[in-house]
């Protein structure tokens, strides 16, 4: 009965790890932008992930559809 506790385990730690893959691959296929204040109209959000606040030249992400916004270093937080 262990045996087949622990080969149940296996399983969903596996299924967990294909998971969390699967979302840092959507994760990393948002497109990178640099924060512009010409692009961006001056107006600085913060980072939904650590909250700090954006600088310009930050480097970000953006969540479709919403449009919240995060650094790209705070992509393995975000996962």
């Amino acid at each position: 009965q262990l045996r087949s506790v622990q080969a149940e385990d296996r399983r969903h730690m596996a299924a967990i790890e294909a998971q969390d893959a699967a979302v840092e691959s959507a994760v990393l296929s948002l497109p990178r932008t640099v924060l512009d204040e010409r692009v961006d109209g001056g107006r600085m959000e913060d980072c939904v992930v650590c909250l700090l606040p954006f600088k310009h030249g930050d480097e970000v992400r953006r969540l479709p559809p919403c449009g919240h916004q995060f650094h790209v270093d705070c992509k393995r937080t975000a996962v």
